[in-house]
């Protein structure tokens, strides 16, 4: 999977912070340019993705604790795979502290940018398998 083969629209590559939702360059570098291995990673990601959407929705967002926790756990997870733009929200959105308008603000942003991030995973599997 080289990431000059991968051409998604850039809706699909970007949040609005301009940071990309996959970084596959980065990807590629992390894992030599082994594509069996970006596929394994990415497919992993998505996995783990999954468990914080769902985790997202039953953590309290007055408990600053658990927020955290989850948010640190994920922008690890986003980082290892160049999904900046789930990093970074994850970042924001563990800062936030308790409860308000902006943490629900920010949980919903980051719930956006994972189901996004997902959806561009599938596309980057779809037309490597396209590919082999």
């Amino acid at each position: 999977m080289s990431a000059r083969s991968v051409s998604l629209p850039p809706q699909a590559y970007r949040a609005e912070a301009e940071k990309p939702l996959l970084d596959l360059a980065f990807l590629a570098r992390q894992t030599m340019g082994d594509e069996a291995l970006d596929q394994e990673l990415l497919l992993l990601f998505r996995k783990q993705a999954q468990q914080f959407l769902r985790a997202l929705g039953t953590v309290d967002d007055r408990s600053g604790l658990a927020l955290g926790s989850l948010a640190h756990a994920l922008k690890g997870a986003a980082l290892a795979v160049g999904a900046e733009a789930v990093a970074e929200t994850a970042d924001r959105f563990g800062q936030m502290g308790q409860g308000g308008d902006d943490t629900r603000a920010t949980k919903a942003h980051l719930i956006e940018t994972l189901t996004a991030t997902i959806a561009a995973i599938d596309q980057v599997l779809d037309e490597s398998a396209a590919h082999s």
